[in-house]
């Protein structure tokens, strides 16, 4: 689907809710489906396992000290590799924080993760990190970025009910 957004915005070079940054308005949703085959990543499966969409701003990003490109890598990432999850997702008394949150996890293996998140589709192409209970990531922290040695590696999905 594609869908035109009149009040939502995004604001970049800041990582508090209350204050700095530059606010973006939103142009356009873009589900995967229709997004060119050139933005499509080999590991884009069907609905549910990437259930992501793209935007196109009404203007470009102005990139300087606070605004910055990130790389994305395929390579594997390893079991025991340091994740950084960072997110506004809700914290451990369900308020939003103000200021933007940054967690480093573990990775784990697929077969592990399997046997954790046994409720949650895990196909070949998830990377799954395993945090202490009450820490990591939280509602409202889906779609934020999954990084590795300061590399785009993912974009986060799930949380475990469990904490």
């Amino acid at each position: 689907f594609s869908e035109r957004s009149n009040n939502t915005r995004v604001v970049a070079g800041t990582n508090d809710l209350k204050k700095g940054g530059t606010p973006y308005f939103i142009d356009r949703f873009f589900n995967y489906d229709n997004c060119s085959t050139m933005l499509m990543h080999e590991n884009i499966f069907n609905f549910p396992p990437n259930d992501i969409a793209l935007i196109r701003l009404t203007t470009p990003l102005k990139f300087n000290e606070r605004v910055q490109k990130i790389e994305f890598t395929a390579e594997t990432v390893p079991e025991n590799a340091t994740l950084t999850l960072t997110g506004w997702g809700e914290m451990r008394n369900g308020t939003i924080p103000t200021k933007l949150q940054t967690i480093n996890a573990p990775s784990i293996g697929i077969d592990r993760c399997r046997a954790i998140y046994n409720e949650i589709l895990v196909n070949n192409g998830t990377i799954c990190s395993l945090s202490k209970r009450g820490e990591g990531a939280c509602m409202g922290d889906s779609g934020g970025p999954v990084t590795w040695k300061g590399k785009l590696v993912g974009i986060f999905k799930a949380v475990h009910k469990k904490g």
